[in-house]
């Protein structure tokens, strides 16, 4: 059941992140300006999950487990935090 669990957790994971990367490349093209907060916001969310995944690496888990681990929760916790702050800019 874990080992099951934790092939769902990484696949979740690695799709999160391949549709966050198009939504900002779709932001991107088109022509959509880092000038505001909201935006900024974003980018330190997608930066914040792109060194979670390479973090969360085989080499990394396996060879050093508590850099791991404690980025993946210091890292998800700003993602979450700057994502709130994206989407809550939105709103405005």
């Amino acid at each position: 059941m874990f080992c099951q669990m934790t092939s769902l957790h990484r696949a979740a994971g690695r799709a999160i992140l391949l549709l966050f990367w198009l939504h900002s490349a779709g932001k991107y093209w088109s022509g959509t300006s880092l000038d505001s907060l909201n935006m900024q916001m974003g980018v330190v969310s997608l930066v914040a999950l792109t060194l979670t995944f390479f973090l969360s690496l085989p080499p990394v888990r396996m060879y050093i487990y508590e850099v791991f681990f404690v980025s993946h929760v210091l890292l998800i916790g700003c993602f979450l935090v700057a994502g709130w702050f994206h989407t809550n800019q939105l709103k405005a």
